[in-house]
């Protein structure tokens, strides 16, 4: 279960990242920093039999809405060679601590809308977006939805 409880995981058969590049040094070039990849999020509603999503819809939030100091840096082993450091707010003690946030969500999203966003840029050019559900008091039934994350390697050299 995911951590809302609500969003099964699904079984993943993919090859690991590492396993698609033929040539190790251009893989090598890509955990060292010296070239640029993105990880992009896309989420979309799953049930076509609802129609639109009603209960607890997918929240995003402007990053440049957030102090610096909000920002909690923890780090993702990936392999023994490659670690992400992921970005998440810190919600502080009280609620003032987060007044400056926007956040967005879209109210009855279908199944034919998706949303993308940054989830990670390891040339720092890209802020990461931070996202979370919410509850809607509504009796509309559990959501089902979908998130997928994909790699984006780019042929540019980080600065």
């Amino acid at each position: 279960q995911a951590f809302s409880g609500e969003d099964a995981l699904a079984p993943v058969a993919f090859r690991p990242v590492q396993e698609r590049f033929e040539d190790e040094s251009e893989l090598n070039e890509y955990i060292s920093g010296k070239k640029r990849f993105l990880i992009i999020n896309v989420w979309r509603n799953a049930d076509p039999t609802r129609g639109h999503i009603e209960q607890d819809p997918l929240a995003v939030c402007d990053p440049r809405t957030i102090q610096k100091d909000a920002w909690v840096t923890y780090e993702i082993r990936c392999s023994k060679d490659l670690s992400l450091f992921e970005y998440h707010i810190s919600g502080g003690d009280g609620d003032e601590d987060c007044s400056s946030h926007k956040w967005y969500y879209y109210p009855q999203m279908s199944v034919d809308e998706c949303l993308m966003w940054i989830s990670h840029d390891s040339g720092r050019k890209l802020l990461s977006v931070p996202h979370t559900s919410f509850k809607i008091q509504k009796n509309s039934g559990q959501r089902k939805s979908i998130e997928a994350s994909a790699f984006v390697f780019l042929n540019e050299l980080t600065s």
